[in-house]
């Protein structure tokens, strides 16, 4: 779902970042595919083959993918700035972050992982205040 306040400076990009939210809370962290991601933050420091492995064929994968799209917004002057071309890891680390939380503290205070990645999306496009 793509709010009203999407529209407008670095809207295209905006609407893609809040659909790979969608896209990660119902196919990464609704899934056990969010057991493998905490799988490699545990074992890939002893396991760096694996590590390589999951680099090579998923992450630097997305990241080339975002990279262009972003890229893409910054030339048509939709985003004022190229961190996120840089880093678009900031895209992701929400979601991250609500992996690591989940297995350790959700239990004491569960955490939203859709509204945890939605609040970062508006701070990162410019979109005002996080709902």
């Amino acid at each position: 779902m793509i709010p009203d306040r999407a529209r407008g400076h670095g809207a295209a990009s905006a609407s893609i970042a809040l659909l790979v939210v969608e896209l990660f809370v119902r196919e990464v962290f609704g899934t056990r595919r969010k057991d493998v991601i905490r799988l490699m933050m545990t074992e890939g420091p002893r396991f760096p083959k694996l590590a390589e492995f999951y680099y090579r064929e998923v992450l630097s994968r997305v990241f080339t993918a975002a990279r262009k799209r972003l890229q893409r917004g910054v030339d048509s002057g939709e985003l004022s700035h190229k961190v996120l071309v840089r880093y678009p890891q900031l895209i992701a680390a929400p979601g991250i972050t609500a992996i690591i939380w989940s297995g350790l503290f959700d239990r004491f205070e569960p955490l939203d992982a859709r509204e945890l990645m939605q609040a970062q999306m508006n701070i990162l496009f410019g979109e005002g205040k996080a709902s």
